[in-house]
């Protein structure tokens, strides 16, 4: 494999490959009046958390920006959580700022992303479930979105708004399906050999995949696909060789 490093490339001799290049965040560019100021993603609100500079009385978070549409119709997994984290981090630090999470479906995976959806309720996250055919639409000092459940249309003034942005395949990701000669699905994430079967394989031997190189996954769920991963190519390095199937 040839690698480049630092202006030079490296070539090393290696029998196995682990991908686990993980996968990029996009950046909402066009999507409800994008800025980076006073309207920014949930990773620049992290920056900002922790370095203790919010200054805000009405926070509003948009679920699903760039995702679950023509483009792309997956659920990047992680960003209602994400939400629900720092929606709840918010109100412990500052209890009377208002902060409100309009979202199409709440993924809350397990008894503890329930248990957190409870706690965020409880420390006063106000949840308005909008219509994904009406998305919310936001204008220079308010929010307008329909909120489903109660059937009216409503008005929020905000400080800033959040957008829960999903992940997808890093840049490089078509350069190195071409390189290792795997394959990728329609989204552009690699591809495994079996989604029952082999689900950390790829469909040539030797090669395999964990995290979000694979799909949108959280830190939990990375580290047990590395531990199977490193698992399967442990009996290749144990056994020193592989066998192949001929060509004919």
């Amino acid at each position: 494999v040839d690698i480049e490093t630092e202006g030079q490339e490296i070539h090393i001799s290696c029998g196995v490959i682990i991908v686990a290049t993980g996968a990029s965040v996009l950046e909402p560019n066009g999507l409800y009046n994008y800025n980076g100021e006073n309207i920014i993603t949930q990773l620049d609100l992290e920056k900002r958390l922790s370095k203790g500079n919010i200054e805000a009385e009405n926070i509003v978070m948009i679920q699903c920006a760039g995702a679950r549409n023509e483009k792309r119709n997956y659920c990047s997994r992680t960003c209602c959580m994400t939400a629900i984290k720092n929606s709840t981090l918010l109100k412990e630090k500052m209890p009377d700022t208002k902060v409100y999470v309009l979202y199409q479906d709440m993924q809350c995976y397990g008894i503890e992303g329930e248990a957190l959806f409870r706690k965020a309720k409880e420390t006063g996250v106000i949840f308005i479930n909008y219509d994904p055919d009406n998305p919310p639409v936001v204008g220079k000092k308010s929010v307008k979105v329909y909120h489903r459940l109660m059937g009216r249309d409503m008005e929020i003034v905000y400080d800033l708004v959040v957008l829960s942005t999903p992940m997808i395949p890093g840049e490089d990701t078509d350069a190195l399906s071409k390189l290792l000669r795997v394959s990728r699905d329609e989204n552009g994430f690699f591809l495994e050999a079996h989604v029952k079967l082999r689900p950390l394989d790829f469909a040539t031997d030797g090669i395999y995949l964990c995290g979000s190189a694979h799909w949108p996954a959280d830190t939990r769920e990375s580290i047990t696909q590395a531990f199977g991963a490193v698992s399967r190519a442990s009996i290749h390095l144990a056994r020193g060789s592989v066998k192949v199937d001929p060509i004919v």
